[in-house]
């Protein structure tokens, strides 16, 4: 089951560190020690452009 969040702008800060502090937890729990993340952003004018940092 997937489930889908909503956050607000001022929210968005402390909502993104939980989803981090999780995955980290996850990732500790299957033994996973060294790798390597990720982010993507949509361009706001162009929202079928991600940009990989």
């Amino acid at each position: 089951m997937m489930r889908i969040s909503f956050v607000l702008r001022d929210q968005l800060d402390a909502e993104f560190k939980n989803v981090i502090d999780l995955v980290l937890y996850v990732f500790g729990s299957l033994g996973f020690e060294n790798f390597t993340a990720q982010v993507s952003l949509r361009d706001p004018e162009n929202p079928r452009q991600i940009y990989w940092k």
